[in-house]
């Protein structure tokens, strides 16, 4: 509410406009001096609300350019604006109370239902609030020719960016009216208004006793949080955009996002301070049409504060200018890089939830306290402390000296206290560094619900590797005190100090970490851009897919084998086709490829199949849930023994899964590419060239199954993905596809070979001495391994499940009848098990090596999970989401 104060105030305001409008030949000055003449304490507030008045060249004549609507008790003097709703206009409010006010009136040649509606909604917006950040609604009505208005009161400030850039207001002041503005915004949030339009034009700065106060204005576009503002929110136009684009949230910008809450404010509020903290908005795209921007608001990464300031420093010619940016670069880097990225976050869930949780973390950037945007590591809260309590620091370590070495000495050492302020903060960062870097494996998965975390990833990676020249810096000038600089080993430096040795071998290492960390980075942002390139499962262009599969899914008819399954939408997967042969829906991944983006959706060939090529991504195929017996007999009077069976295959016993996504075929070299960037396998195109004497005939190319991969690294880069192994029951269940026999091809190792569905070690690798003992009859074409599709798929559509590669799963080596399977998935796991060491893993399926007899279904073999072999590779798994119903 307004002060006694300053309604008196706003009355001599009143007052002076009626005296200079009239015949009064004084001068202003005069009527300020006859105004004020009891009241001299308002003498100064009065001239300076004048002086600010004439600024805006409102004083004098009423403005006659305009059509003055005419309304009872008010005296309508100059128009202040027209926009495309309304006129505001500078009036005297005659009675019941006489003052300067601002008067909103629709423009009578914009009139209809939806303008007066919203105008409506403003009004009664306002009427709700009562704040020192709002401006206030006095009065409302309608004209003498029944256009509706309202009065309020008269803000005679500028746009707060102007008052930033004519004021040259410093960094705190600047965070300080833009906290005031997120306590303004909030009181309308509290009583279910949002704003919906922030930008620097609809915040204004005035003097108020001395300080300065933000007004936020023009709710215009204001709209009901959990009910409507005037009994029925105001409908927008499909397709419509409402807001000034360069402030406008992603979501506001889409017409297709039916409902926004708080975070388009948040947003809002990020936009303007961004702006006025650099000199330009977050997107800055120039000469961009509307539609543009529109696009880029939804897609394009906002740039860090610092990132853009550094920018502005090393493009302007100015020597002050640049010193001055990049001294506010540096200010900005960390915290308050981090309170925007999150402000200004395309995904509104990852926005702050309330502006005045933005407001929070603002007023602790400025009082040195830690932010919520940061994780709270203790070294980040002892450094937050070291600044908040500087003169406590010192004069602990003042104090502590002076115990330790007696007062001649403890004036020296408080100055050396000072410059380990620098030493402390430089040895932190290391902490910081190795959090980073270890963060890393766990980044994932790489898609829309990751995204998250891989740009919070890269931007407090941004933050930190703006350190490496300072640390550089540091450890140059630490060397310079060393005997022998140039030195290799730290001992040898030959430092008279032992702390300084110190300092030395703990900034190397911090530059080795930096260094680590750079080549991260640029890993991370490449999977950070697939992931920005993966819709999310509501994605309109996949939208009819997705309809298909999961009518045809959920149909006992069309599918029977899912039994009426239930599926929603799978984020990161393009369903492709129901099997003809198999019955089962089979699913192409989104899957990186390199630099380029993703790799290409596999079509279906003359011959009905899919095809397989170096740049096809990978293919699941989705497994109904069921109950098989796993494992084989040992014992030659049960019914199903099986005479090549081992111990650790016994018993045989049953098993219930639940419905999962396996791959069609075992990955292939090409795509592990194309996620990794990195050659792995052993056997590839320049084998000949990496082996001297070696004289391979067969072709080798990207279609063939990547090897030489450990537990350890297959699970870590599937997980990236949302993919993981499949458990030995779900790869046993898959592989047999509802057969009882070893092969499920048939229960003769003869079955293999005609039709082929095998690559396994033939005849003619025996021949070639590269293996002993061949499977007999079988010509498979390769020495090694073939591509994924050879040979005829099982009943589920696999390929390969016999031979060509061994397959990793996850599960550790357990004998069977020590630990029991977990309902759904089938895992074995002790509860109190380790996953640290070289622990042993299982391999299934056998290989181009092996024999049949060595490739049955049930044939499980130990490999410690940090093994390679040329022989061995993988086939990825996925768990599904189904419908609660």
């Amino acid at each position: 509410m307004e002060s006694r104060s300053e309604e008196r105030l706003e009355a001599l305001v009143a007052d002076c406009l009626e005296a200079l409008d009239g015949d009064d030949t004084r001068t202003l000055d005069q009527v300020i001096e006859y105004l004020t003449d009891k009241e001299p304490a308002l003498r100064d507030p009065l001239r300076k609300r004048l002086d600010r008045l004439r600024d805006l060249g409102l004083l004098g004549d009423e403005d006659k350019s305009a059509t003055q609507p005419v309304i009872e008790g008010y005296q309508l003097r100059s128009c202040l604006g027209s926009g495309g709703m309304g006129e505001v206009w500078l009036a005297t409010q005659v009675e019941p109370v006489h003052r300067a006010v601002a008067v909103k009136v629709i423009r009578r040649d914009r009139r209809n239902e939806r303008v007066v509606q919203r105008f409506l909604s403003e009004r009664q917006a306002l009427a709700k609030m009562s704040h020192p950040g709002i401006a206030q609604v006095y009065d409302a009505g309608e004209t003498k020719t029944g256009e509706p208005y309202f009065a309020m009161e008269f803000v005679d400030g500028r746009p707060i960016d102007e008052v930033h850039r004519s004021n040259e207001l410093g960094l705190d002041t600047t965070l300080e009216l833009m906290a005031k503005v997120c306590d303004a915004v909030q009181h309308a949030h509290d009583r279910g208004v949002l704003h919906r339009d922030l930008k620097p034009q609809n915040i204004l700065v005035t003097e108020i006793d001395g300080e300065l106060q933000p007004k936020v204005i023009d709710f215009g576009l204001a709209k009901g949080l959990e009910e409507s503002i005037s009994g029925g929110d105001v409908e927008t136009l499909e397709g419509q955009v409402l807001g000034t684009p360069q402030y406008m949230a992603p979501e506001q910008a889409d017409s297709s996002v039916d409902e926004v809450d708080v975070r388009v404010d948040v947003y809002g509020i990020g936009a303007v301070l961004f702006e006025m903290v650099t000199g330009s908005l977050p997107i800055d795209i120039p000469n961009a049409t509307l539609l543009e921007v529109v696009q880029a608001i939804r897609s394009m990464e906002r740039p860090a504060l610092s990132t853009r300031l550094r920018e502005r420093a090393s493009s302007d010619d100015n020597d002050d200018t640049r010193i001055l940016s990049r001294s506010l670069a540096s200010r900005c880097r960390g915290d308050l890089d981090r309170i925007l990225k999150r402000a200004l976050q395309i995904d509104p869930t990852l926005r702050y939830g309330s502006v005045t949780a933005l407001g929070t973390d603002l007023r602790a950037f400025l009082q040195h306290r830690p932010i919520s945007a940061t994780p709270p590591t203790t070294i980040y809260r002892l450094r937050k402390f070291a600044k908040r309590r500087r003169g406590l620091f010192l004069t602990a370590v003042a104090v502590l000296l002076t115990a330790l070495t007696g007062l001649g000495f403890a004036l020296h050492y408080e100055v050396q206290a000072r410059r380990s302020l620098s030493w402390f903060d430089k040895l932190a960062e290391r902490e910081e560094v190795a959090r980073l870097i270890g963060r890393v494996d766990s980044l994932g998965p790489l898609g829309p619900s990751g995204l998250s975390d891989l740009e919070s990833w890269l931007l407090d990676a941004e933050v930190t590797l703006t350190s490496r020249d300072a640390a550089a810096d540091f450890l140059g000038e630490t060397r310079r005190r060393a005997a022998n600089p140039e030195a290799q080993d730290v001992v040898d430096r030959g430092y008279d100090r032992g702390r300084y040795a110190v300092l030395d071998e703990s900034l190397t290492l911090l530059l080795d970490d930096l260094d680590t960390l750079h080549e991260s980075r640029s890993e991370v942002e490449r999977w950070t851009r697939f992931a920005r390139s993966v819709p999310a499962v509501n994605d309109p262009t996949l939208r009819a897919r997705w309809d298909e599969a999961l009518e045809s899914i959920a149909d006992r008819e069309r599918c029977p084998l899912y039994e009426g399954l239930r599926l929603k939408p799978q984020s990161g997967l393009i369903p492709l086709r129901q099997d003809p042969d198999s019955g089962l829906w089979e699913f192409a991944l989104y899957w990186p490829d390199g630099e380029s983006g993703s790799m290409d959706i596999p079509s279906v060939g003359a011959n009905g199949f899919l095809e397989v090529t170096e740049s096809t991504a990978p293919v699941v195929v989705l497994i109904p849930g069921g109950s098989f017996f796993m494992g084989s007999e040992v014992r030659p009077e049960a019914e199903f023994f099986d005479e090549f069976a081992s111990n650790d295959e016994d018993p045989r016993h049953p098993i219930t899964l639940a419905p999962f996504f396996i791959g069609k075929y075992e990955l292939t070299q090409a795509q592990w590419v194309g996620m990794t960037t990195k050659v792995t396998s052993q056997i590839t195109f320049d084998f000949n060239e990496r082996n001297p004497g070696a004289r391979l005939t067969d072709v080798i190319d990207g279609r063939h199954p990547v090897e030489n991969l450990s537990w350890e690294e297959s699970r870590t880069w599937l997980r990236r993905l949302g993919l993981d192994l499949p458990t030995e029951a779900q790869w046993e269940y898959a592989a047999r596809a509802k057969t009882t026999t070893p092969w499920w091809c048939g229960a003769d190792r003869s079955s293999v070979v005609e039709p082929l569905a095998a690559n396994l070690a033939d005849e003619r690798a025996v021949a070639q001495q590269y293996y002993t003992q061949a499977e007999p009859g079988l010509e498979d074409g390769y020495l090694f391994h073939g591509p994924v599709d050879l040979g005829a798929p099982n009943p589920f559509g696999l390929h390969g499940t016999i031979g060509n590669v061994w397959e990793w799963v996850r599960d550790r080596y357990h004998f069977y009848d020590k630990v029991t399977a977990a309902p759904d998935t089938g895992l074995r796991k002790k509860a109190d098990e380790e996953s640290n060491g070289d622990i042993p893993r299982v391999v299934r399926g056998g290989g181009f090596d092996a024999p049949a007899t060595k490739a049955r279904h049930t044939q499980r073999l130990a490999k410690g999970q940090t093994d390679r072999s040329g022989g061995i590779g993988l086939r990825l798994c996925r768990a599904i989401s189904v419908t609660e119903d």
